[in-house]
């Protein structure tokens, strides 16, 4: 949550580099497709303050003063993987500016995207950076997959089994 709340995605997509290309959003679905996207509302929104809140309720704190939260003793410096490809280095770079600012080190790797999509597969990141068409004929289904427990094409391993209901009556719904 502290991750989220600490990215300013709208500053993001409305700056001059990335010139209004993206919409800034908290849906896995894009907000052009007519799946109510304009009524729900993003809980973990922008707020710095909030997330560096969060963090350090969580014990998450630079106890070495180096700028740099820690995590079991460790600095939290988060692989980000991402290819040169609709702006996702500038994004990754954008992002990681935000992510200093709150305490946490981003390491910046860019590849080819053969190698993004093999680290993807392979669970070989914190965060990445990749393009795809979420929902090429409409249906939604087969992206939402990707979150899907009991899915293969689960790369990131989320697990949450209201989703994972919900996604089973997705399968069989009928009602476009």
């Amino acid at each position: 949550q502290a991750v989220i709340m600490g990215i300013d995605d709208e500053t993001i997509c409305s700056s001059n580099l990335i010139g209004g290309l993206y919409t800034p959003g908290y849906s896995v679905l894009p907000s052009n497709l007519t799946y109510n996207y304009d009524t729900l509302t993003n809980p973990y929104a922008y707020d710095a303050e909030a997330a560096k809140a969060l963090l350090d309720e969580a014990g998450i704190v630079d106890t070495d003063g180096n700028g740099i939260r820690e995590l079991d003793g460790k600095d939290i410096v988060l692989h980000y993987v991402y290819y040169d490809n609709r702006l996702l280095k500038e994004f990754a770079q954008a992002q990681h500016n935000y992510l200093t600012a709150i305490g946490i080190e981003v390491d910046e790797d860019e590849v080819d995207s053969d190698t993004d999509w093999n680290m993807l597969v392979n669970g070989e990141y914190d965060l990445l950076g990749n393009n795809w068409t979420t929902v090429a004929t409409g249906d939604p289904t087969e992206y939402l997959d990707n979150w899907y427990g009991k899915s293969n094409a689960n790369y990131c391993g989320y697990q949450n089994d209201e989703y994972d209901k919900l996604y089973e009556q997705l399968l069989t719904e009928l009602d476009d």
